[in-house]
């Protein structure tokens, strides 16, 4: 089985993403999974900023692929 992990703990983000990701193979997580993951200041410019800040984090922790979500779009990455 596939896992991601959603760089949030909001749940009304998870749930969005959740249902708009429901494969049958594709396991999704979020940081509220990872209770050892501290919080990232979202000191950056731009809504995307803070996203990208968290999904790095997210990502160097978990070694896991990332998604976050912006109000405007959702972004994805592997991490290598």
């Amino acid at each position: 089985m596939n896992e991601i992990v959603l760089a949030s703990r909001n749940p009304n983000k998870i749930h969005e993403l959740r249902e708009l990701l429901s494969l049958p193979d594709l396991r999704v997580l979020s940081t509220a999974d990872f209770p050892e993951l501290e919080e990232v200041d979202e000191d950056a410019l731009t809504l995307e900023g803070n996203a990208l800040k968290k999904a790095h984090y997210v990502a160097m922790v978990t070694l896991f692929i990332f998604l976050t979500k912006t109000t405007k779009d959702c972004k994805h990455t592997e991490n290598s």
